[in-house]
């Protein structure tokens, strides 16, 4: 999928089919089922549906061939949409668990920075007043 949403080109696959039609029309061509522009053929056998059975049948054969592959090239369009799309939802997440581990990342730093900061008052110059005043409030009864 392109990033519109939109289901990506495959060029392998047009590139099949470009082929396929060569091929089409070469076979068409070789077996004499459409004279180029009208022109009446020039040799006798060409205008034959059908002159050579060997290579009506390599062409079967061949097309057949292109038909399987074009099945098979279309259910790996599918896989690789599906898998596209499952990876686009994976980077989704991984951002947002990005963002959130980054969050809590910072309220730790902030959280840390601040017991740092109490136990280095503390330590310095007895408990801070906002402890002092919580443990008189906590053993006064207030």
């Amino acid at each position: 999928m392109n990033h519109a949403g939109r289901l990506r080109r495959n060029p392998l696959r047009e590139s099949a089919l470009v082929q396929f039609g060569i091929r089409y029309l070469v076979s068409a061509a070789t077996l004499g089922a459409t004279p180029a522009a009208g022109n009446p053929p020039t040799h006798p056998k060409a205008g034959a549906r059908h002159a050579d059975p060997s290579l009506a049948h390599r062409i079967h054969a061949v097309n057949a061939q292109l038909d399987r592959l074009s099945r098979q090239n279309d259910r790996l369009d599918e896989q690789y949409n599906l898998a596209a799309a499952a990876v686009t939802a994976a980077q989704r997440t991984a951002q947002r668990s990005q963002r959130a581990a980054d969050r809590a990342s910072a309220r730790y730093r902030a959280a840390h920075a601040r017991f740092v900061q109490a136990v280095t008052q503390q330590y310095e110059g007895g408990p801070s007043t906002s402890v002092i005043h919580r443990s008189r409030s906590t053993t006064s009864g207030e």
